[in-house]
C-alpha cells in the first residue's frame, strides 16, 4: 500500500450514482464519511407490508372465535351509552328544574311584628226563652185574645176555654204561632199559642272535646254571621257539661250573648273565634317561605354570596296558616326565597344542582 501524498490541491467533491458527498477543505484525513441515503415512502411500505399481512392472517384466524365476544361487547357498549345518556338527561332536567325553580322564587324579608292564633268553632243563633201555652183540661176554645206576630207581656191573656179557664202568657215575647181557632176542641196538653222572645237571642257554639279545656266562662270571642256580614264581640256565658256525640267526637255547648238586632234570626249560622296563642314583637315569615325535610325539620332557602341557593335550618313557633313565627336561625332583615303561591308552606323541597346545604 502506497503512502498518501499531499499535492497541495484541494480535494474536490466527487459524485457517484445516487450519492453525493461533501468533504471539508484541508485534506481527506479529517473528512466525515458520506451520509446514508434517505428511505423513501415506497421503501417504508415495502418494509411494513409483511407485518400487515401477518396481522391480517392472525385476525382472520381469530375472527370466528371473536365474533361472539364482539357481539357481547357491542351490547355492553350500547347499554353503557344508554346509561350515560340517561344520566346526562337526568342531570340536565334536574338542573333545568332547579333553574326554573330559582326563577319562580321571590325574595321575602324577615320582618318583626305580632302574631295571634285562634280556635274556630261553628254555631247557630238560638232563642233563650220560648214557650207554648197548652190546655190543662178537655174543653172547647171560646175566645182567642191575640193574633200572630203580636207582642205580649208575661201574664197577658191568650185564650179563654169553655170551662172558664183563661190561658195566659208564661213569658214576654212575640206570638209566633196560633195552634187553635175559636170553637176547636182541645185535650189536656194540646198546644194553643207559641211565644218567642226575640229580644234575647244567643249563640250556641259546638266545642269539641279536644279544645273544651281551653274555653272558660268569660273568655272573649268574635262572632261572625255570614248571612248578614256582621261581626259581634262577646264573652262566653256558659259551657255545658253534657256532651253531644257526633261520630267519634264529643261536643259541648258554649253559650254566648247576641245584641238586639231585628235582622238576626234563630237558626242563622255563626263562626266563632277565640284567642289561642299570641306572640308580640317577634320575627315573622310567610308560610310559603318555610320548607320541611324528610325528617320534618323546617328550613328556608337563601341565596349565598356566590349566587347559589343555600338551605338554612330554622326553628319555628306558632302559625296562623299564612304567617309563621321564627324562633331561631334567622335575623330581622334577612332575605329568604319563597315560592310564588301561598298555601304550599308544608311542601318538601330537596337540594339539587346549584343548591347547597349549609
Amino acid at each position: 500500500m502506497l503512502p498518501c501524498r499531499y499535492s497541495g490541491e484541494p480535494i474536490k467533491s466527487t459524485q457517484q450514482a445516487g450519492v453525493q458527498g461533501d468533504h471539508p477543505p484541508g485534506g481527506g484525513l479529517g473528512a466525515e464519511p458520506p451520509a446514508s441515503p434517505p428511505i423513501n415512502t415506497f421503501q417504508k411500505n415495502l418494509v411494513l407490508f409483511p407485518i400487515i399481512l401477518y396481522h391480517i392472517h392472525r385476525n382472520t384466524q381469530n375472527l370466528g372465535r371473536n365474533a361472539l365476544l364482539k357481539k357481547k361487547s357491542r351490547r355492553w357498549i350500547v347499554i353503557l351509552l344508554i346509561l350515560i345518556a340517561l344520566g346526562a338527561g337526568a342531570f340536565y332536567v334536574s338542573g333545568l328544574g332547579a333553574r326554573r325553580m330559582e326563577a319562580s322564587l321571590r325574595r321575602v324579608p324577615v320582618r318583626r311584628g305580632d302574631l295571634s292564633t285562634y280556635y274556630t268553632f261553628s254555631g247557630n243563633v238560638t232563642v233563650r226563652d220560648s214557650a207554648t201555652a197548652a190546655s190543662k183540661v178537655h174543653a172547647t176554645v171560646r175566645e182567642i185574645y191575640v193574633r200572630q206576630d203580636d207582642q205580649v207581656e208575661k201574664g197577658d191573656p191568650l185564650v179563654r176555654l169553655s170551662n172558664g179557664d183563661t190561658i195566659r202568657a208564661e213569658i214576654a215575647g212575640e206570638v209566633t204561632l196560633l195552634h187553635v181557632s175559636a170553637g176547636d176542641s182541645v185535650s189536656i196538653g194540646a198546644p194553643m199559642v207559641s211565644i218567642v222572645n226575640f229580644d234575647d237571642l244567643c249563640v250556641i257554639a259546638k266545642v269539641d272535646e279536644y279544645d273544651v279545656s281551653a274555653v272558660q266562662v268569660g273568655k272573649e270571642a268574635t262572632m261572625t254571621i255570614a248571612a248578614l256580614s256582621e261581626t259581634y264581640e262577646a264573652r262566653v256565658e256558659h259551657i255545658s257539661k253534657e256532651a253531644q256525640t257526633a261520630g267519634d267526637v264529643s261536643f259541648y255547648d258554649a253559650k254566648l250573648p247576641l245584641p238586639r238586632d231585628e235582622r238576626i234570626l234563630p237558626g242563622m249560622k255563626v263562626d266563632v273565634r277565640m284567642l289561642s296563642q299570641r306572640a308580640e314583637d317577634t320575627l315573622l315569615l310567610p308560610m310559603d317561605a318555610v320548607r320541611f325535610d324528610p325528617q320534618n325539620n323546617p328550613y328556608v332557602t337563601i341565596q349565598g354570596p356566590d349566587g347559589e341557593m343555600e338551605r338554612v335550618p330554622i326553628s319555628v313557633g306558632i302559625q296562623d296558616g299564612t304567617t309563621v313565627q321564627i324562633i331561631a336561625g334567622l335575623s330581622e332583615g334577612d332575605v329568604v326565597l319563597a315560592t310564588g303561591s301561598s298555601g304550599a308552606g308544608n311542601m318538601m323541597m330537596m337540594p339539587g344542582p346549584g343548591f347547597r346545604v349549609r
